[in-house]
């Protein structure tokens, strides 16, 4: 018997961002990159409130308007990082994206109103099912990956089948 599964999605803001920072959080990637960013961010923070707290002789103090920019540099890095996106997103998407999935033996098929999007499964990599969302990711590295939300589920059974489905289609990932 052919299992076919049609949800219609309402992605809200909120959801989006959570979901681009489940997938750089979950991408080896973007965990490099961000642990070679952070790294002298915190340094610079750390050895800035050392400086600062155990400067008997006020030389620190005295040239602090040169160090400058180890307190405006952690702070513009991690705006950008976290703040802008976060802000791009709530500016940037006013309505609620609607999308209808329809997922059968041959593959997925996501429709907007201005395209459809055709996969078959073996153009997927694998899955992986958090709290909220099931993500069917199509590269490796992580960085894409299609989202379908358990909440639009009619049900758990529902919800059991489909995690049934996805797992004799692709492997699961934790």
């Amino acid at each position: 018997m052919e299992e076919k599964f049609a949800i219609e999605e309402e992605m809200t803001t909120n959801e989006k961002y959570r979901v681009t920072l489940i997938l750089f959080g979950r991408s080896k990637k973007i965990r490099r990159i961000l642990w070679f960013i952070l790294t002298p961010v915190i340094l610079l923070v750390v050895l800035n409130t050392v400086l600062i707290f155990m400067d008997r002789s006020n030389v620190y103090m005295a040239s602090r308007p040169s160090m400058w920019p180890m307190f405006i540099f952690p702070g513009i890095v991690l705006f950008m990082m976290f703040g802008l996106p976060y802000i791009l997103f709530v500016a940037g998407s006013k309505n609620i994206q609607q999308n209808k999935l329809f997922i059968n033996d041959w593959g997925f098929v996501r429709k907007v109103k201005a395209f459809e999007f055709r996969k078959p499964w073996n153009g997927f990599s694998h899955w992986v099912e958090t709290k909220e969302f099931i993500l069917l990711y199509f590269s490796e590295n992580g960085l894409g990956a299609h989202v379908i939300q358990k909440r639009k589920l009619d049900s758990y059974e529902e919800l059991q089948r489909l995690l049934d489905f996805l797992e004799s289609k692709l492997p699961c990932k934790k």
